[in-house]
């Protein structure tokens, strides 16, 4: 009786290219989980620094001109990146607007006013600034921008001379 040994050779060679297969496809979907992981949490950082510096910007319109803060009416304003103040004018990049517009690359930045006596002491004004960003997670074409960072503080009128 004779047995072929090249059958079984053939055949350990395309359980091996099998094997082969399967760690390479296991490794490409572990680099690029990495990856997407990697770019949302530097997306994440960039917006929370975008929230900052908005929330800077704010808090120098009240120390510098507190009437202007205090004419700011509306409690939605779009602020495109590079805005210094709010403005209440209508659909002004640093103004009003019910929807902001893309206005960094990848991000969008609001701001948003409220008399809330829980959240601040007394007659403060709670601020809060809203930095949203898309990516391809992104597919919902009514919320393009799906993920957001936001942050807020309270603003009182204490300490401003007339």
């Amino acid at each position: 009786m004779h047995v072929s040994l090249r059958g079984q050779t053939l055949v350990e060679v395309l359980v091996a290219l099998g094997a082969v297969a399967v760690v390479i496809a296991s490794i490409t979907v572990a680099v690029l989980t990495a990856l997407n992981n990697a770019e949302f949490s530097r997306n994440q950082s960039t917006a929370s620094q975008y929230a900052q510096a908005g929330l800077e910007i704010i808090r120098s319109m009240r120390y510098t001109d507190y009437p202007a803060f205090a004419a700011l009416t509306f409690p939605n304003y779009c602020m495109a990146a590079g805005c210094t103040a709010l403005n209440n004018t209508v659909g002004d990049q640093c103004g009003q607007q019910a929807v902001c517009q893309q206005n960094a690359g990848i991000f969008v930045r609001s701001v948003s006013f409220s008399s809330s006596a829980v959240e601040c002491d007394g007659s403060a004004t709670r601020v809060g600034v809203r930095v949203a960003w898309t990516d391809g997670n992104c597919t919902d074409r009514d919320n393009l921008f799906c993920h957001a960072v936001t942050l807020h503080t309270c603003i009182s009128d204490f300490g401003v001379i007339d």
